[in-house]
């Protein structure tokens, strides 16, 4: 076998020669037969991309020319997903004895910059990311009866009837099935069907009763075999394991379908180094007929060659994308493959940005093209839409009964318009209505049309319309003011009432739902005064008018007449104050919401409200949660004298708790371990501290302090130098504080500072100096 630097140099002979003699050179000389691409060096595996690179030759060149000299699609695949790993860039579309890279302008820069997105806009790329829609073989069906046999299938044979026989056979490397008493048959390729009657036939030989009819025969297929094929073009390149029943649709969506710049229209099944189909993916797409997603057989080839045409489309159509486009094809075509126009699409002429040999131009596509024309790669066709305005409206709105818009008609008048609108309403206002209307130099103009007049038969009045002339009748409303009355305290629906003639006061306490049942009596009507002319002393601008009623509101000499803009308050009875509770929650016998009987209720009236304490309660541990604040009650104390200041009093909104009594003693921060150590009279914090393995000496022993149960903290004192530590109790959780971290002085900080105490002592020199 040659070395391995013979099989690059054979690869650099591609890669160095020009373009114009590659085909005739290269595909006469080279053999590729012996190259084995596994056992090139990441290295040469470099320099082959980074030469394809510089000359432009693409891989699919490469491919073609490897392949027709005797290199194996397999070990073609390992070379080209080698070249296409680690992102290194390649030219994917480069003619032969040319040095131009053909890139579509139907894809704009932000799409270029974003793989994934360019992707997603290609029609049919869908197809192979939706995970949902793989095409994976059922393997429940019943076997096709067309299924070729093979090597590694195997098959369940069951006799059944008057006579019963069942065997599994597998088919050897030799392509046979052995099976007891009727000896070894040879299926390798035959069809399923044909197997089965064949295997039929033969059993027949040693079971009688399958020739008599008496029994039957079954054959089912029972574990499929895998094939290997090699997919080139797509977007995971290689080789793969699949079941023998795989389509080539389902091989594609393993292999991501086509590339980037692979072909949707024209991929090849090769088989037998022969093409034996042409797959078009769009026939699928658009008509769902699978005829072009036949069965793999083992080491076939699916090639997919690089697009020749591809034209974007977007705008009012209803799939907007890029669309690769085969010979014959126009734009109508491409029409059908994005669904249409959409609705409110403008269908007079589109957009066409194409390319030409130094820069864009812009054609205008009229109608009477869309049959004849051919897109060309890299055509953009942008579909506009249709002007946001009407050809042919008038328009009339306000008092009739019917406003909204109308087709304008050559000759229609006023009278003709209101006709359509079924009339004026009984609220028209008849002395005038408007005509808006646009005039020929796009100003606007008023006409004032008087109704009265025109219902009369004043044919003068009876005015033309044209087109987008929009008609106005005034209600007799839109000249009144809308007048209302505000009422508001203990109503039940306070707020802003319409205000009619003759308006009472107790229609509207009836209106708004009533009084609540904290209204006092006394209603205060706040009435604003009217004044037409300017008085120099009047200062006041309302007048307060007050009514006492009573709850039935029977005495109709108070049911005083209402103004627009009156302010009815209803006042709250003085003396009313709305119930308030507090919440006793924890280990009292009878925790629950209770109501503040009176202003001086303090916690030993609610606790002894609550029953007292359970017996397992801690009277350590009683306090009261005030928002966000715990106030610490000392219960032994308060119990025995109500009238100690410590006896506060309680506040709505309040929680009074008390905790489970525990005799354990937390200790905490800087301490050998965390623990808790049983509770034993008369024991100091020296104690508990030393049996929890003492501070690890980090802590601030002059610090340490103790946390009570109801939340109250004691902290250790210092008498002549000797620590005073707080008692314990039962609970209780002992805290020693970890000392602050202390910052190492740099000396860069060290040196600034001697600088500045240098600066600062020749300052003083100077300064004395001075002085003297």
């Amino acid at each position: 076998m040659k070395s391995k630097s013979s099989y690059l140099t054979k690869i650099l002979l591609v890669l160095f020669i020009t373009n114009s003699s590659f085909s005739q050179n290269f595909l006469s000389t080279t053999d590729f037969t012996k190259i084995d691409a596994e056992k090139l060096t990441q290295g040469e595996i470099q320099k082959i991309k980074d030469e394809m690179t510089r000359k432009n030759i693409s891989i699919d060149v490469i491919e073609s020319a490897a392949l027709a000299k005797g290199m194996t699609p397999a070990s073609f695949a390992t070379l080209k997903g080698r070249l296409q790993s680690n992102s290194i860039p390649y030219v994917s579309n480069v003619q032969l004895g040319s040095n131009l890279v053909e890139t579509p302008v139907a894809v704009d820069k932000e799409s270029q910059n974003n793989p994934k997105e360019f992707r997603s806009k290609i029609f049919g790329s869908d197809l192979f990311t939706n995970h949902s829609l793989s095409f994976e073989p059922n393997s429940n069906m019943a076997t096709p009866v067309n299924y070729i046999l093979g090597t590694g299938d195997e098959i369940q044979i069951v006799v059944y009837g008057v006579q019963e026989f069942s065997t599994t056979a597998y088919i050897s490397k030799d392509g046979k099935i052995n099976i007891q008493n009727v000896g070894q048959l040879n299926i390798n390729g035959m069809t399923f069907e044909s197997a089965t009657s064949l295997i039929k036939k033969s059993c027949g030989n040693v079971f009688t009763s399958l020739r008599s009819g008496q029994s039957d025969l079954s054959v089912t297929l029972t574990k499929i075999r895998t094939i290997k094929i090699t997919i080139i073009g797509s977007k995971k390149p290689g080789t793969y394991s699949v079941s023998s029943l795989s389509t080539v649709f389902n091989a594609l969506h393993h292999a991501g379908g086509p590339d980037d710049n692979g072909s949707y229209r024209n991929i090849e099944l090769i088989r037998n180094n022969k093409v034996i189909r042409k797959i078009d993916i769009y026939k699928f797409i658009t008509t769902g007929d699978q005829s072009d997603n036949v069965n793999l057989k083992e080491n076939d080839v699916i090639r997919i060659p690089v697009y020749n045409c591809r034209v974007s489309i977007e705008g009012e159509v209803k799939k907007s994308g890029i669309f690769e486009l085969v010979p014959g094809e126009n734009f109508i075509t491409l029409l059908n493959y994005c669904s249409g126009f959409t609705e409110t699409a403008y269908l007079s002429s589109i957009k066409l940005v194409q390319n030409t040999e130094k820069e864009l131009r812009i054609i205008d596509l009229s109608k009477s093209e869309f049959h004849n024309y051919i897109p060309k790669t890299g055509d953009l066709l942008k579909v506009g839409s249709i002007l946001n305005r009407f050809e042919n409206r008038i328009s009339i709105k306000g008092a009739v009964y019917r406003p909204d818009d109308y087709s304008f008609e050559s000759g229609i008048k006023i009278m003709d318009l209101i006709s359509k609108a079924d009339g004026l309403t009984e609220d028209a206002y008849k002395r005038t209505a408007q005509i808006t209307r646009l005039k020929d130099d796009y100003t606007t103009e008023i006409l004032s049309i008087d109704l009265d007049k025109l219902l009369n038969g004043d044919s003068s009045q009876n005015v033309a319309l044209k087109k987008n002339d929009d008609v106005f009748v005034f209600s007799i409303f839109d000249f009144k003011d809308q007048l209302v009355v505000h009422i508001g305290g203990e109503i039940r629906n306070s707020g802003k009432y319409a205000y009619i003639e003759n308006l009472k006061l107790f229609d509207l306490l009836h209106q708004a739902g009533g009084m609540t049942i904290l209204a006092s009596k006394r209603i205060e009507i706040s009435r604003i005064i009217k004044k037409d002319e300017l008085i120099n002393d009047q200062k006041d601008i309302a007048t307060i008018i007050m009514v006492e009623i009573d709850s039935l509101l029977s005495d109709e000499s108070k049911n005083i007449t209402l103004q627009p803009n009156d302010v009815i308050q209803i006042r709250k009875i003085p003396i009313y104050t709305n119930q308030q509770t507090v919440v006793v929650s924890g280990y009292f016998l009878f925790p629950g919401s209770y109501t503040i009987t009176n202003n001086n209720e303090r916690v030993m009236d609610m606790i002894n409200r609550a029953g007292g304490l359970k017996l397992d309660a801690n009277p350590e541990g009683v306090f009261i949660k005030r928002g966000d604040n715990y106030i610490p009650i000392n219960y032994k104390k308060i119990s025995k004298e109500p009238v100690s200041i410590e006896n506060i009093r309680i506040q709505p909104g309040d929680e009074l708790k008390v905790k489970k009594y525990i005799s354990a003693i937390k200790i905490e921060g800087s301490i050998s371990s965390n623990t808790e150590i049983p509770y034993i009279v008369g024991k100091s914090v020296r104690y508990y501290i030393d049996n929890a393995g003492g501070s690890d000496g980090k802590g601030l022993k002059r610090k340490i302090y103790n946390k009570y149960p109801n939340g109250a903290i004691a902290k250790t004192k210092s008498f002549l130098f000797v620590k005073i530590y707080p008692k314990v109790r039962p609970g209780s959780v002992i805290v020693i504080p970890v000392k602050p971290e202390r910052k190492e002085i740099s000396l860069t900080a060290i040196s600034a500072v001697v600088g500045l105490t240098s600066t600062l002592a020749t300052m003083v020199v100077v300064l004395m100096s001075v002085l003297n």
